[in-house]
């Protein structure tokens, strides 16, 4: 990853030791969310997990609007991959994804400060 020192604006590769997965307090606000989301939609929390994923980390198209998403729901196959190895950047980027297609269904989400899930 590239940065600059925020003093002499010094531009260097930052190389991370190790890989570090998402974190447990990511992992139930994630869980919160895709709850609420399946709820409202009326699919349970495990279905719409496989549908967020798929959508963010196979296909790749982005926050669609409510329509194409209800379309592309019933439509989708069992063919899913997994999140459990998403680093903690990545696991936060798939968390924004997932806010904004909520968002989009216009499905209010908790915000880390607003929900006790530690």
């Amino acid at each position: 990853m590239k940065t600059k020192c925020p003093n002499c604006n010094y531009s260097y590769e930052l190389t991370p030791n190790e890989r570090t997965n998402r974190t447990d307090r990511q992992n139930r606000l994630y869980w919160i969310r895709i709850t609420i989301i399946g709820d409202v939609l009326g699919y349970d929390k495990d279905t719409m997990h496989q549908v967020m994923k798929r959508l963010y980390l196979k296909d790749h198209l982005g926050v669609l609007p409510k329509d194409e998403f209800l379309e592309y729901l019933q439509r989708i196959s069992d063919e899913f991959p997994t999140t459990t190895k998403l680093s903690t950047a990545e696991m936060a980027g798939y968390m924004d994804f997932v806010e904004m297609q909520a968002n989009e269904l216009q499905i209010a989400l908790p915000m880390p400060e607003d929900y006790e899930y530690n």
